[in-house]
């Protein structure tokens, strides 16, 4: 696999100036990667190009004649044009080596919650972070309740996509919900999850027509597929902005994520995890990781996975006390 990222070369193609060195000697060795770097540049101006100012007709002209009040908004002006330039320059550098994106990146059975979800992955995410050593009573009930808000999210969405494939009855509806939470229980406490996974699916199957269950099944498998790629994409932004990664090092990072990061067996999103959590229950993944880095990375990886750890082990925590207490 080529080590040059679609973000990367589009970071070569906006300032070549300022791009990693290392980009350009890849770039004289590897043809494969010369070749799609001419394709994003060749995108660039036509992005260029299509963004250039027409001609402004005359009365309008003549009615921008005055004098601008503040010399902020052209700054506003020129900021967002460089943001939709940017937004839409990543999403042609992908399209070049992936023919179609809509099935590489597009989770259609989660399309109408999968920004939701990802707002909240960030958000738990972020919260994770700043646990306190000593949870208080309002800091635990606030991280619970961002687990079950992601919890329901995702029930909603599940419900909404198999109903529409073939409307579900009042009590399906209400079975279907109640079977999932019960899931989820089982989940955050970790207990015989395989075992759990077979109950699940067994007592969906027995609630649900074989269309319905169909839908089912397919919303889950992308909802898991859609949770690898978001987990991989959140971890990688964390050991970037934690390690201080160079280019350099970030690509290999990638890879090692990509190769080595678990795909979940399970029928519903892990809600009560994050991306990181993996460093610490998969030691083919850590190790990965760690032997990707450059020795005088490592240092920082084996102190940003003990804090992984710790703050797995205080989330853990709340979790169970708050399952006790219900």
């Amino acid at each position: 696999m080529c080590p040059l990222s679609d973000d990367a070369l589009l970071e070569w193609a906006l300032a070549p100036r300022e791009a990693d060195p290392e980009i350009e000697r890849h770039l004289r060795d590897c043809r494969a990667c010369r070749e799609r770097s001419q394709a994003v540049a060749r995108e660039q101006e036509k992005l260029r190009a299509a963004f250039a100012e027409p001609p402004l007709p005359i009365g309008l002209a003549r009615g921008l004649g005055a004098p601008a009040p503040s010399a902020l908004w052209p700054r506003v002006g020129v900021a967002a044009l460089l943001l939709i330039t940017v937004a839409v320059g990543v999403l042609l550098a992908r399209t070049a080596s992936h023919p179609n994106p809509a099935r590489s990146y597009r989770h259609a059975p989660l399309a109408s919650i999968q920004s939701d979800l990802g707002e909240m992955a960030h958000r738990i995410a972020a919260a994770r972070e700043t646990l306190p050593e000593a949870a208080d009573q309002k800091t635990s009930a606030a991280y619970l309740e961002l687990l079950s808000q992601e919890e329901r999210l995702y029930i909603e969405g599940m419900a909404h996509y198999v109903g529409e494939r073939s409307a579900l009855s009042m009590e399906q509806e209400g079975d279907l919900r109640r079977a999932v939470q019960e899931f989820y229980a089982v989940l955050w406490t970790r207990i015989e999850v395989a075992e759990a996974s077979r109950e699940f699916r067994g007592k969906v199957k027995a609630l649900l027509n074989d269309e319905q269950y169909r839908a089912f099944e397919e919303f889950s498998r992308q909802g898991t597929e859609w949770q690898w790629r978001t987990d991989i994409t959140l971890l990688m932004d964390d050991l970037s902005g934690e390690l201080d990664l160079r280019f350099s090092e970030a690509e290999r990072v990638r890879l090692a994520l990509m190769t080595n990061y678990p795909h979940l067996d399970l029928p519903v999103l892990l809600a009560s995890h994050c991306p990181p959590d993996a460093l610490v229950d998969n030691p083919t993944l850590s190790g990965a990781v760690r032997n990707s880095l450059d020795a005088s990375y490592r240092r920082k990886f084996d102190t940003y996975l003990g804090s992984v750890k710790l703050a797995r082990e205080r989330a853990a925590k709340i979790v169970r006390q708050g399952r006790t207490q219900h």
